[in-house]
């Protein structure tokens, strides 16, 4: 039996006039393709969502631990924590890999993720004597962690591998909601190379980009992701 244990890293930042239900996940991962039957994947991630009008009023790192779990070769059940400074979110999804065959030196792969979260978080920003209020939405005073927060995710990804050298492409869709905040879609994407150090020791890198809209908000920005992983 294989594992491999995970943690995420975040750099927080703060934003002074931003609306949004929070997203359920914020790290995409590396290549698809390494939990087969009966492994358990534990990691470690870095990922920095500056965003075009958010303030870096802190930079603090945060945790969020991922668990997967190879319920057969080609489908592993997955549960999450997102926590930044604006939200904790859990999540427990699904992902599909049709062409698991982690012996090939070279191959092709690709995944399909599908899954929900909730937890807390979100931030409005609406003032009543400007036109940043819209619909039934009014200034609350509440705090991020004062908002409930749940919804729904699904990606894609694609790899292709050459004995310890890989490079990947995912991205995602997400839809949530919080309390007094209009729902919010998060559409992203990530690419980069993934690096088998050792046999079950891998280390990738990403770039990418986001955006997030909502009735009364939107924002985009770059991303940057760095994670490993230890399959033992």
């Amino acid at each position: 039996m294989c594992s491999r244990t995970s943690i995420t890293v975040f750099l927080a930042v703060a934003c002074s006039s931003c609306t949004f239900a929070p997203p359920i996940r914020s790290v995409h991962g590396g290549a698809p393709g390494r939990v087969s039957a009966r492994e358990v994947e534990v990691g470690a991630a870095a990922n920095l969502y500056p965003g075009v009008r958010w303030e870096r009023e802190t930079s603090t790192p945060w945790l969020s631990p991922a668990l997967s779990y190879g319920i057969v070769d080609t489908i592993a059940i997955e549960a999450a924590a997102d926590v930044t400074t604006f939200w904790r979110m859990g999540s427990l999804g699904l992902r599909l890999t049709p062409l698991q065959k982690k012996d090939k030196l070279r191959r092709f792969s690709y995944d399909f993720e599908i899954g929900g979260g909730a937890g807390v978080g979100g931030a409005l920003y609406c003032e009543d004597d400007t036109n940043d209020c819209k619909g039934n939405y009014k200034e609350d005073k509440r705090d991020s962690m004062e908002r409930i927060a749940a919804g729904g995710y699904a990606g894609v990804g694609f790899g292709y591998r050459w004995s310890w050298f890989g490079v990947f492409l995912r991205g995602q869709y997400q839809l949530t909601g919080a309390t007094n905040v209009p729902l919010t879609q998060w559409l992203s994407f990530a690419a980069g190379p993934q690096f088998t150090i050792f046999d079950g020791v891998y280390i990738y890198a990403a770039g990418g980009m986001w955006g997030w809209v909502n009735q009364m908000d939107d924002g985009h920005d770059g991303l940057a992701e760095i994670g490993t992983s230890v399959v033992f």
